[in-house]
């Protein structure tokens, strides 16, 4: 096959994969009722840049100092960006049971959980079986995590083990990526209805010290 032909077929797949990506979510969005709090045109601008690669997700390069634990060096490349959880529970809490650690396993058996009401270690296309370092937690029927939970007289979603909920739900909408010993990529995760709100907390060093910086270094 020519090299144009190739390199044009590579384009076109992109696109397909980039189209029913947004199509899935798209789908996600109307079934979880999330119309009233984002609306389309907003959700397309978030999300359409991940899905084709038009976006840099990049906040900030942290180094820190392990033992007083706090950060030395900070260098961002998102500035401005702010935070609120809606407490919607669309783009997180209802897609499934997140992943966890050993030790996100390991405190909820020690409040009194037993692993096998909680941790779904279920086979994967590759039939072999997840070990609890891989699990993800157990879901319910509507595909919701097990431990989600719904205030009625508020109407907003909580977390049943907010106490003890594991490291990635500590840290979402946020992310990061290992740079260097003692360093790392903090990204943000797109789609989140908490994130650029008005009232939302600005993503800066203080905001990553008192809400992220822990969860970072329990998850190294």
């Amino acid at each position: 096959m020519p090299p144009f032909i190739s390199s044009l077929q590579s384009r076109i797949n992109m696109f397909f994969d980039s189209f029913f990506g947004l199509t899935h979510r798209f789908k996600i969005l109307i079934l979880s009722g999330v119309s009233e709090a984002l609306t389309i045109p907003r959700w397309f601008s978030i999300c359409f840049k991940k899905d084709l690669g038009a976006g840099d997700e990049n906040i900030a390069r942290i180094t820190w100092d392990s033992e007083k634990r706090q950060i030395t060096n900070i260098v961002f490349f998102e500035e401005g960006l702010r935070f609120k959880c809606k407490r919607c529970a669309v783009l997180c809490c209802k897609l499934g049971g997140p992943k966890v650690s050993e030790k996100d396993v390991e405190r909820l058996k020690e409040a009194g959980y037993k692993d096998m009401d909680f941790l779904d270690t279920a086979i994967d296309k590759e039939v072999k079986p997840r070990s609890i370092k891989e699990g993800v937690l157990k879901q319910k029927m509507d595909g919701s995590c097990i431990f989600l939970q719904y205030d009625g007289r508020n109407k907003l979603y909580k977390c049943g083990v907010y106490d003890l909920r594991p490291a990635s739900c500590r840290l979402y909408p946020f992310e990061f990526e290992v740079l260097e010993p003692k360093t790392v990529m903090l990204k943000f995760i797109p789609c989140c209805n908490g994130l650029n709100t008005h009232s939302g907390a600005l993503v800066d060093k203080k905001f990553i010290e008192e809400h992220l910086l822990e969860s970072i270094l329990k998850s190294l």
